[in-house]
Order: structure tokens, then C-alpha cells, then sequence
């Protein structure tokens, strides 16, 4: 897979991603690294949170102020949904180098 092209929305050893409130915050209360899996269950209790905060109170609502979420600011940037609803993430291209993957842009050529 030598120089393969793919994309990720949370790339570990991202200096801006290890460097963001969340991944400290995650850091310091469980003494562990944030994954994907860490990332997307944040974003969706807090989405979840400021929907029912801002009176989001039924299940109608809450799928309706979610239909029209753009720019909420996630753990690793903005989030928005689809009209597939489907939320849309930053996404990194990434590559295989030396056996290592890193970001795409990082390739000298």
C-alpha cells in the first residue's frame, strides 16, 4: 500500500488535533489517547445537548434543528449535515511512506 492515497477524519498524531481542547481534556481525564470512536461519540452528545437545550424537545424537533445543523463547531472543526442527512467532517488526505502513514501534503516531490 506504498503511497496510497485514502482520507481519515482524525489522523493521531496531527500536531493541531493533539494540541485541541477535546484531545486534552480526553487526555487528562482518561489518561488516554482519543480515537474516532472518541471523537464522534463527543460530537454527537453535544449536538444532542445543544438541540435540547435550545428546545429541541421531541423526537420531531430534535430531527428537524438536526436537518438544518451547519458550522458546528466539533472536535476536530466544524460539522454540518448533509441533505443525505449525514454528517459532514474535516477530512485529511492521507498516504503510506516508508510504512508509515502521514498526511498527504507532507509528500516532497
Amino acid at each position: 500500500v506504498e503511497e496510497s492515497i485514502f482520507v481519515d477524519s482524525v489522523f493521531a498524531s496531527d500536531t493541531s488535533f493533539k494540541s485541541s481542547e477535546f484531545f486534552t481534556s480526553f487526555k487528562g481525564a482518561f489518561d488516554d489517547e482519543p480515537g474516532l470512536t472518541e471523537v464522534q461519540a463527543y460530537d454527537s452528545a453535544l449536538i444532542l445537548r445543544q438541540l435540547i437545550a435550545g428546545g429541541g424537545n421531541t423526537r420531531v424537533g430534535l430531527q428537524q434543528r438536526l436537518s438544518t445543523l451547519t458550522g458546528f463547531p466539533g472536535a476536530i472543526g466544524p460539522l454540518s449535515v448533509s441533505a443525505e442527512r449525514e454528517i459532514k467532517r474535516p477530512m485529511t488526505p492521507l498516504t503510506v511512506k516508508s510504512g508509515k502513514i502521514i498526511p498527504l501534503e507532507t509528500i516532497q516531490r
